[in-house]
């Protein structure tokens, strides 16, 4: 029976010894690497371009319509019109032309128009050409127009603005 545990301690010491070979084998076989590197995914950016203001008046000018184009994040791309209607009067009509336009590297998706409506429901805004839903590729710009219509019989100046917000196409829907 001593013979036999001789024999198992010798077996143990051996495959110890084979396993201890085997792991400094590994260890000179293996190496770490590092890999470092950098991850573009592109910009979003929405802006307005080439605003140009008229109404319809013909003949002597009353009504003025003019716009303020302002760049609120510091890109110096425009992304917000203030828009004043001064001296507007009952069915004055106003109107602002413009382009929207993706200056940025990723298609946009419009999420929201917000047009701040001037107080009292005095005026009429509306806007055409582009809406919720509407894709822009990098690159690709939409005329739109924003109309103004005054619907008080008391003249004054109105003032409202005009945002519009963009996210990545492919997350837009949900």
């Amino acid at each position: 029976m001593r013979s036999n545990l001789g024999k198992i301690g010798v077996i143990c010491l051996v495959l110890m010894l084979c396993l201890a070979a085997i792991g400094v084998g590994y260890g000179h076989w293996s190496q770490t690497l590092n890999i470092d590197g950098t991850v573009d995914t592109g910009e979003l950016d929405i802006e307005f371009l080439n605003c140009v203001t008229g109404d319809n008046e013909t003949g002597g000018d009353v009504g003025e319509m003019s716009v303020l184009e302002v760049d609120t994040d510091g890109d110096l791309d425009i992304d917000k019109l203030i828009v004043t209607l001064d001296y507007g009067y009952f069915c004055y009509e106003g109107y602002v032309i413009f382009d929207v336009h993706n200056n940025g590297s990723v298609p946009e998706e419009v999420v929201a128009v917000t047009i701040t409506e001037p107080i009292g429901g005095e005026v009429d805004v509306s806007l055409s050409g582009i809406a919720v839903g509407s894709q822009l590729s990098p690159g690709q710009s939409v005329p739109c127009v924003l109309s103004a219509h005054v619907t008080s019989n008391v003249s004054g100046t109105y003032s409202f603005s005009v945002v519009i917000e963009a996210w990545n196409w492919n997350q837009a829907g949900g």
